[in-house]
């Protein structure tokens, strides 16, 4: 599991964790996908950037490549004559490669340039991007229920016309070639301003080096480049990546994007993760949307499992401080407990936020869970599952069933009820699943923590709503031959103007055994030398655990 380690201590050395907030649930991205779940509006009618239009629009991209410069770069003739770029050819590629409106397009794989993560290319708003006048804000504020308090990054807005310029310029391409439901473009759009906005607190800025490549008669080049994150000094990492990149020349100085591959560095290596073919899909069955706790295998009143004691030792304001700051300030601290130690294996943890692919970092409780959970296609819809033993792919399980009560909700919706946090023990995965924003726009079905029959996906218990819309829980309890027993599931629910609590959940039957209030949102939690560590949004507690 080298790669796998290379990759968490890398993505760790570059996160910009978002405060965990009470007020604030968007969290912020380094490389992959959307921040936190999106709020997407898409108006039925055609704005400047046509991100209305007609389902089929998009659908015949690759015909007629002559009349369309930045097609699809597939069926390329083979026997053109071909010739080796000179070091003055990569120097002006270089240049281009490295644009702002550019470099975006380097950072996720495709035939297609049109199949681009546009989230990565108007990161930072790709050279178009401005920060909102107060009407602006305004409006992207109201459509995401937030308040001036609740930003913790900076807004970036990008006009419609505008994102059509940055494509036109790079790919030769339009926004009305992309089919409709591409044309949010993983942003997050408000119809009324005609345009998209990004909120992050951290960068996706790379440095590129054109390091070989080739001209063929007709204008086409492929290039092969690496990158490191800027502002890096870690000799001993694999470097980020490297790519193959196709482009079309159409002056001396100016290209067209057709096609991209991340073909070398830890990135690539997780992109083999999330491009392998599963050997088996698992459709997850719909889970109870109740607002009682169900259990179908354990009666809960027949639950005699008893809940951990919980001392408050500390309660400190912590002046909003982000979750991986609060982490490394503990960090020389958890090592000191051997498990705690043995199961991270030198890795600092990172919370699901929304870093590179919006993987699911699962670190095994007492070194004893197998299996590393990560989030298939950026969304927390599905799970993809891998053999840490095996170091090899196993599966995936398909949970839109869980997204909504009506099952019709996209995971990219502000409603959309994605996965928080797994965990694999005793073959049962126990998932929470929540939506960022108030209880009240979800009929206050919302915050469940799961368990899942691995066997057959069946339920076996899932919880009362609103328990869970923390990055992660915690399971505590007693090991016993290798079998958890008495375990319990320390988890935390709480949002603005809702009442914050961390909650105790029987692993048995998913019944509440305790909750205990705290001032603000708790968002993480670690259990090391005996102690809870909770991380609210404006408090840090501490909990002398016990048992029996």
């Amino acid at each position: 599991m080298k790669k796998v380690i290379l990759y968490i201590l890398a993505a760790v050395c570059i996160v910009c964790l978002s405060a965990c907030g009470k007020n604030n649930d968007q969290s912020v991205g380094i490389i992959g996908g959307a921040d936190g779940p999106t709020s997407v509006f898409v108006t039925d009618g055609e704005s400047a950037a046509n991100i209305g239009g007609d389902e089929k629009d998009g659908e015949n991209l690759d015909k007629n490549l002559d009349e369309n410069p930045g097609g699809t770069g597939e069926n390329l003739e083979d026997n053109l004559a071909e010739e080796d770029l000179t070091e003055a050819d990569l120097l002006v590629i270089d240049a281009f490669l490295n644009r702002g409106d550019v470099y975006g397009f380097l950072l996720s794989n495709y035939d297609d340039v049109l199949d681009a993560d546009f989230v990565q290319v108007f990161y930072e708003g790709a050279g178009v991007g401005e920060y909102p006048n107060p009407e602006l804000k305004k409006l992207f504020l109201d459509s995401m229920g937030m308040t001036e308090d609740d930003v913790l990054g900076d807004i970036t807005y990008i006009s419609a016309e505008n994102a059509d310029k940055v494509l036109q310029r790079v790919t030769g391409r339009k926004l009305s070639d992309l089919r409709r439901r591409d044309r949010d473009l993983g942003l997050y759009v408000v119809p009324e301003a005609d345009g998209y906005f990004h909120m992050a607190g951290d960068t996706n800025r790379i440095t590129v080096k054109t390091l070989y490549g080739t001209r063929r008669s007709d204008g086409i080049i492929t290039v092969t480049s690496s990158a490191e994150y800027m502002g890096w000094d870690a000799e001993d990492l694999e470097p980020l990546a490297e790519f193959e990149t196709v482009l079309k020349e159409i002056k001396p100085d100016e290209y067209y994007i057709i096609s991209n591959h991340i073909i070398g560095g830890w990135m690539a290596d997780l992109v083999d993760w999330e491009e392998q073919e599963s050997t088996q899909i698992i459709y997850a069955e719909k889970p109870p949307f109740e607002y009682d706790n169900i259990s179908f295998t354990v009666n809960p009143e027949m639950d005699d499992t008893l809940p951990c004691t919980l001392e408050k030792i500390s309660e400190i304001e912590n002046g909003v401080t982000d979750a991986q700051t609060w982490a490394f300030s503990h960090w020389d601290e958890w090592m000191r407990d051997p498990d705690f130690a043995k199961s991270q294996n030198g890795v600092v943890p990172t919370f699901p936020d929304a870093d590179l692919y919006q993987e699911i970092y699962n670190k095994p409780f007492e070194n004893r869970d197998e299996y590393f959970i990560y989030k298939y296609n950026q969304t927390g819809a599905s799970l993809n599952i891998w053999n840490i033993m095996a170091d090899e792919y196993e599966y995936r399980i398909d949970l839109k069933a869980y997204l909504s009560p009506d099952g019709r909700i996209d995971p990219d919706d502000l409603l959309a009820q994605n996965v928080r946090w797994a965990r694999i023990v005793n073959g049962i995965l126990f998932i929470s699943n929540a939506h960022p924003t108030y209880a009240e726009s979800s009929d206050y079905l919302n915050g469940y923590i799961t368990a899942v029959n691995l066997n057959d996906t069946s339920v076996i218990w899932r919880s009362s709503p609103l328990v869970a819309n923390g990055w992660n829980f915690e399971l505590l309890g007693v090991w016993d031959n290798g079998i958890l027993r008495e375990g319990v599931i320390i988890s935390g629910y709480g949002f603005t103007n809702e009442d914050d609590y961390i909650y105790q959940i029987s692993m048995a039957s998913g019944k509440i055994l305790d909750k205990i209030p705290v001032a603000t949102k708790p968002d993480c939690v670690v259990y090391a030398n005996g102690i809870l560590y909770v991380h609210c949004y404006d408090r840090d507690y501490e909990f002398a655990v016990g048992y029996g």
